[in-house]
């Protein structure tokens, strides 16, 4: 009705920038029984801005609610995670003080758009996955299977994991690392396909639900997949913020969503790369592989793997990307720095001290550029001298 649409008209001009228009308006939409506008992508996503809007309302504190929320359950996932994996509580605070000072987790969370939840159930699933190998409870892969529906049911760049849960497959084949009788060969194959196809679908297909209650149609669901197919790969756009793949591990080109200019004064909220986090990163996915071919430890080779799982098939996407596409395989770039500086701490320990020098150089960048990731406002100078870099660096 004309109330509801006067309501989101007005909130184009309350705050929203860039994909926030779709995702948003279509999460109010979905709430008011509204016809859907942005059909580009799963539902979920939009379900998860929901609970913000019926609480706060369509404003910016409400749409951006659960991303927050979402962010904050990331940063103790990442220390749980990194306990696991490394069974010391320095180094799972490491990971989480990485994931906490990221200049992308921090803009990404701030803003309504999808990605955090995404991130967040692949994440989730991996986590599963390991304790999986480790303990070699079904259930675990099962919990694994579930959560990347969830993943998948929030934006389709989650898929992507798929890849890394075959690699992880093959390295537990080709390594013999010691699996039961019941998870090795092709009952593992089997197991994989139950938990990553048959659960996963299910959950994924659940998640559109209110489409079959409004039309009581199944091929409705059908239809909007192929939708969501067309567009992604019809999609023919430029954007002055577009960069390739092999751009983002170094952080050639930030992705600014909105940028002002009023007179001595400047303010962007931007998305990229800690330095610290990205070119440090870069170095320690290098002595992952270095630590997976000569150690063949499964720590180095679960977080190799799952990273290249969710980076390399970014090569063969011919569409518009940006460097937030990056986001969900950071999280394991940051576990790879945490192990290389375990190993550096280890072989050379009195220079253990640069550990904590690097952590806090992670934090001071993180407060330099704040301005630039979260909208406030600042002399122009400072932008211009103080955090511009490079001539890519269009914050």
């Amino acid at each position: 009705n004309d109330e509801q649409n006067l309501a989101i008209d007005t909130s184009y001009f309350g705050g929203m920038f860039f994909d926030e228009i779709y995702h948003s308006r279509t999460a109010y939409e979905i709430l008011h029984g509204m016809q859907v506008y942005e059909t580009t992508h799963p539902y979920l996503g939009k379900y998860l801005i929901i609970p913000g809007i019926e609480f706060f309302g369509m404003t910016p504190f409400g749409w951006r609610f659960t991303n927050v929320l979402f962010a904050a359950a990331f940063i103790w996932m990442m220390y749980y995670f990194a306990l696991q994996l490394f069974r010391k509580r320095l180094y799972a605070f490491s990971a989480a003080f990485l994931l906490t000072y990221s200049f992308m987790h921090l803009t990404q969370s701030r803003i309504g758009l999808i990605d955090t939840f995404g991130v967040f159930f692949v994440f989730v699933s991996y986590y599963f996955l390991y304790r999986f190998i480790r303990q070699q409870k079904l259930s675990l892969l099962l919990w694994s299977g579930f959560f990347f529906g969830l993943a998948s049911a929030v934006k389709w760049a989650a898929v992507f994991a798929a890849l890394g849960f075959i690699f992880i497959a093959v390295y537990l084949l080709i390594s013999r690392y010691p699996l039961e009788k019941r998870f090795s060969g092709y009952r593992l194959l089997l197991y994989g396909i139950l938990s990553y196809g048959i659960i996963a679908g299910a959950v994924y297909f659940v998640s559109f639900f209110d489409i079959y209650l409004q039309t009581g149609s199944w091929h409705k669901i059908i239809d909007y997949q192929f939708s969501m197919y067309d567009y992604h790969t019809r999609l023919v756009a430029t954007h002055p913020y577009s960069s390739p793949w092999w751009s983002w591990p170094i952080d050639f080109r930030p992705m600014c969503y909105t940028r002002e200019i009023h007179g001595t004064l400047f303010r962007s909220v931007t998305a990229f790369g800690n330095p610290a986090i990205f070119w440090v990163g870069t170095v320690s996915l290098f002595y992952m592989i270095y630590a997976a071919v000569r150690r063949n430890t499964l720590e180095a080779s679960f977080i190799l793997l799952a990273f290249l799982g969710l980076y390399l098939p970014y090569i063969f996407v011919g569409r518009l990307m940006f460097i937030y596409h990056f986001y969900y395989a950071v999280p394991f770039m940051m576990l790879a720095i945490v192990y290389m500086l375990r190993d550096a701490a280890r072989s050379f320990p009195k220079y253990r001290q640069y550990y904590l020098v690097y952590l806090a150089l992670t934090a001071l960048l993180f407060l330099a550029f704040y301005p630039v990731l979260s909208g406030y406002e600042v002399p122009k100078v400072y932008v211009d001298y103080g955090l511009k870099w490079f001539p890519g660096w269009w914050l």
